[in-house]
């Protein structure tokens, strides 16, 4: 009888551990249900993240591609022979208003902009300024419509210290869609003269076209670029990514060091490059252009002028595209920034040279040549030096917008105090040089347009 209840007892521990395991089981299978539930979810999630990520890149790569087009639009229209013509055919003048304006702009958006308003209040500001320099250019008679340029180059470099400097929180490619965009705005400005006048475009209807530019600029800043990156912080830095657990985006930027990092590394180099192009586009190019037109027996007007420097922006549109294009370029060593440099100075004490009638006036093939040679090494480090920052893994990450601001107030730096010296000595001294050494010497051949 013991025996018998021992056996039963036995049998229904076996059973009963059989039933445990068997909930045991259940429970298992629950569970790994619910985590497969749960990681289906995750990974519907992730997808779901990933394609909203690229849907994004890929606004910001045509946003900001185009943003780049229309940024550098307005001097491409301004600094044509048409245009120069309104100006009292004094592009002197013209640069120096529109230098000490881009000084104030970049130095206000580099700094108490920078520090006290949103990305998006910088970009209507900047539009709204540019509005406001246009319809004074417009309206204004010269020489009081010079102001209204200098108020115009205000916003329009300002808008140039805010926009570029916003690529650095987003991918390389956006950088680089900039850059390539920027690259072709020249060519959209001088394009605009081209066919304008082709079509019988009076000067008013020419402004009443690129009045247009500042409200499409935010119509493409607020409608297809993705902002939600850009956040206000007080740490120093205008914007910041939304994640702030990386105690070094907190830590405030510091002016000093930034700059330091980039003296010799960039702002040699990059300074040198703008001073001598002011000096060129100032004091050189429109002698250089008219004798040299003029020597080939072509009438040295305003069109062969426009068609040699849109034949130019061509070419610079075609390096911007190599910059857009291929990463590889923009991982490029900064030394190679210097090899641009060394023909810009190698090709102007050519033309110096020239000038003061050490060899007869170059022809228009070799004109042709030089502009675009010239111009392309120019835009070569422009365009390239933003770039090149980005990859530089010796600069400190958290400081390239900072960086690339300051790239945008030695531009200014360079095209104020370079104007001063046009308008006061050098224009009219390489003027004098030409009529001394080619005008007077060379049958036909003119110095001015």
């Amino acid at each position: 009888m013991n025996m018998s209840c021992l056996l039963d007892n036995d049998d229904m521990l076996h059973s009963l551990l059989d039933v445990e395991e068997a909930i045991a089981n259940t429970d298992n299978n629950n569970n790994n249900n619910n985590t497969n539930e749960v990681d289906n979810k995750a990974d519907d999630n992730d997808n779901e993240e990933t394609l909203v990520n690229i849907k994004a890149q890929w606004r910001d790569i045509i946003g900001f591609f185009f943003f780049g087009l229309l940024a550098d639009a307005l001097p491409g229209y301004f600094f044509s022979a048409t245009i120069i013509s309104t100006f009292n055919n004094n592009p002197a003048a013209m640069m120096l208003s529109a230098s000490v304006g881009g000084l104030i702009g970049a130095l206000g958006a580099a700094t108490l902009l920078f520090k006290r308003f949103s990305a998006e209040i910088r970009v209507v500001l900047c539009a709204l300024t540019q509005l406001i320099g246009l319809l004074l250019s417009w309206l204004l008679p010269y020489p009081t419509s010079v102001a209204g340029l200098a108020i115009l180059t205000v916003g329009f470099v300002g808008m140039l210290a805010t926009v570029l400097p916003l690529t650095s929180y987003k991918p390389h490619a956006v950088t680089r869609a900039y850059q390539f965009g920027f690259s072709g705005s020249p060519i959209l400005g001088i394009a605009l003269i081209e066919l304008g006048s082709a079509i019988g475009m009076s000067i008013n209807e020419l402004y009443g076209v690129v009045i247009c530019v500042p409200l499409i600029l935010c119509i493409i800043f607020f409608l297809i670029i993705d902002r939600s990156t850009f956040k206000q912080t007080v740490t120093g830095s205008s914007i910041n990514t939304e994640d702030n657990s990386n105690k070094d985006e907190k830590t405030p930027v510091s002016l000093v060091g930034a700059c330091k990092e980039i003296v010799w590394a960039y702002w040699l180099v990059y300074s040198l490059a703008f001073a001598l192009h002011y000096f060129y586009l100032e004091s050189v190019q429109q002698y250089f252009y008219s004798s040299s037109s003029s020597y080939a027996n072509l009438e040295p007007t305003k069109s062969t002028a426009n068609n040699i420097i849109l034949v130019t922006h061509i070419f610079v549109f075609l390096i911007g595209s190599l910059a857009g294009l291929i990463p590889r370029l923009s991982q490029a060593n900064r030394l190679v920034l210097w090899v641009p440099m060394i023909v810009i100075l190698a090709l102007l004490t050519t033309l110096l040279l020239g000038l003061h009638g050490y060899f007869p006036p170059i022809g228009i093939i070799g004109t042709y040549i030089i502009g675009v040679v010239y111009t392309g090494c120019f835009y070569y480090i422009q365009l390239f030096t933003p770039l090149i920052m980005r990859n530089d893994t010796k600069l400190t990450k958290r400081y390239i917008e900072v960086q690339i601001q300051t790239l945008v107030v030695i531009n200014q730096v360079a095209s104020v105090s370079i104007s001063i010296l046009s308008v006061f000595w050098a224009s009219r001294a390489v003027h004098d040089t030409c009529r001394e050494n080619y005008e007077d010497v060379y049958d036909g051949v003119s110095c001015t347009y």
